[in-house]
């Protein structure tokens, strides 16, 4: 259910529609947040980044949306391929800013080491779409960045 709703939500963003129910986009949040911090209570800055993490993560939906319709038809253009390498990167970019801020809180103590594994292990699950995708590309496209 929640690879669905994120399948939607990715999909309207990817159209550029507006939202036409805010309740939608804080229902599937609420059920990002649940999902990652099960059994630990979150203080405002892991809450904060859970709200960046869950970000990335409908950035990534979109751009696996616009790959499995590309392998679908059985067809990219080389644009079309730049374009996603382009997404992935500033994508990636943005996670290892957030994972240089979460080892930085981490040092500084605003989060305990329990909480900085968990955001942690968020981030590499998120890192391993994008290399998903990238063998993704590789693999249908013999797209090689």
């Amino acid at each position: 259910m929640k690879k669905v709703v994120l399948f939607m939500l990715a999909a309207l963003m990817t159209m550029g529609l507006a939202f036409a129910e805010v309740s939608f986009v804080d229902e599937a949040y609420e059920a990002y947040e649940e999902a990652l911090f099960v059994n630990v209570t979150p203080n405002d800055y892991a809450l904060s980044v859970c709200q960046e993490l869950y970000d990335y993560s409908v950035r990534i939906d979109a751009v696996e949306l616009t790959v499995d319709e590309a392998v679908a038809a059985n067809s990219a253009s080389r644009e079309l391929l730049r374009s996603i390498d382009k997404d992935c990167d500033l994508i990636d970019r943005d996670l290892d800013y957030c994972e240089d801020s979460i080892e930085a809180s981490q040092r500084s103590g605003a989060i305990d080491l329990a909480m900085f594994r968990l955001l942690d292990d968020e981030l590499e699950r998120l890192d391993n779409r994008l290399d998903r995708i990238d063998d993704t590309l590789e693999y249908y496209f013999n797209y090689d960045d």
